[in-house]
């Protein structure tokens, strides 16, 4: 049992605000931006739920095209960051399944973090209203790692066999899904906060 906190870094360090996902200048020059802001107030859909079906109709092959020459020919490395959240006991764990006790090397819990997951709402890959978090063992922390390690490797191969054509639409999908977050977590600031408001689930 293995959990991970994933998140995604998308920044730039050249031609964008260090705030910005990497290629917002592109994606404002293009006017995308605009034109998403423009189907918004002619249909009067909440922006969080037309979201990926307007990508996906409007970034055509010559948009992602454009796009990526605006980009350049630099390579361009985007992180991935893993946090396994555990805390190591020195004592026995026991598990309660509603009759009886039994020993264990982990337990998954969550808790209550304040304002959690706060501005990380639009970077984690997923999250729940409570942060999740491994309670260990000594005797089962190396079986955690292990399988974090094989977790890592394996994620690793997966997204190297990823479709030519899923490449090609990373790079824009991911700038304007963290731009139009942004503009719209602007004109609802509570939902940064609020780990009650989850928006995103239905993205």
């Amino acid at each position: 049992m293995t959990i991970f906190i994933i998140h995604f870094d998308l920044t730039g360090e050249t031609g964008d605000s260090p705030d910005l996902p990497y290629g917002a200048d592109a994606i404002e020059s293009m006017g995308l931006m605009d034109q998403f802001s423009d189907f918004l107030e002619e249909k009067h859909f909440a922006w969080w739920s037309v979201l990926r079906d307007w990508m996906r109709d409007n970034f055509t092959e010559e948009v992602i095209l454009k796009f990526n020459e605006m980009l350049g020919n630099s390579r361009l490395f985007q992180g991935i960051e893993l946090y396994c959240p555990i805390i190591c006991m020195d004592i026995p764990i026991w598990m309660y399944d509603g009759k009886v006790f039994s020993p264990c090397d982990s337990l998954l819990t969550r808790i209550r973090v304040n304002r959690w997951p706060g501005s990380l709402r639009q970077t984690l890959a997923g999250y729940t209203a409570e942060a999740p978090i491994l309670i260990v063992s000594q005797s089962g922390l190396s079986n955690i790692l292990e399988e974090s390690k094989r977790w890592f490797h394996k994620t690793e191969s997966v997204i190297g066999r990823a479709d030519t054509r899923v490449k090609g639409r990373w790079f824009i999908e991911s700038a304007f899904y963290q731009m139009a977050l942004r503009k719209g977590f602007a004109e609802e600031p509570q939902s940064w906060v609020r780990s009650d408001l989850d928006i995103l689930s239905d993205i």
